[in-house]
């Protein structure tokens, strides 16, 4: 379909700057960020759809993290139960970074 399409052309130009010959010129050249300043914008679609297009990739593995602290909501799209967050590791509640770290029905994907 066409939105497909361009999640595939964007999710091109992202891998091209984070692996290609640019990504020696930048530091974490491999980190994207998706922000918006209002709600209801598609944040959380376009960050998914673009973590699950990248993943497909051949030898590439996406940690997805939801760094939206009043409505998380990236684990309750993807129909994942989410006991502990990144909030309660910041805040020392849970002390092992893989407590947090949740695995998808997609190997490449967590």
């Amino acid at each position: 379909t066409k939105i497909n399409e361009e999640f595939r052309t964007i999710k091109r130009k992202v891998l091209s700057n984070a692996f290609g010959p640019l990504a020696k010129t930048l530091n974490n050249p491999n980190i994207i960020m998706v922000t918006s300043s209002n709600p209801n914008e598609g944040k959380t679609y376009n960050a998914i759809n673009l973590a699950l297009s990248i993943a497909l990739e051949q030898d590439k593995t996406v940690l997805l993290v939801d760094a939206d602290v009043l409505r998380p909501n990236v684990m309750r799209t993807l129909n994942q139960k989410m006991p502990n967050g990144l909030m309660e590791y910041l805040l020392g509640e849970v002390t092992d970074i893989s407590e947090v770290m949740y695995h998808t029905n997609i190997d490449t994907l967590r």
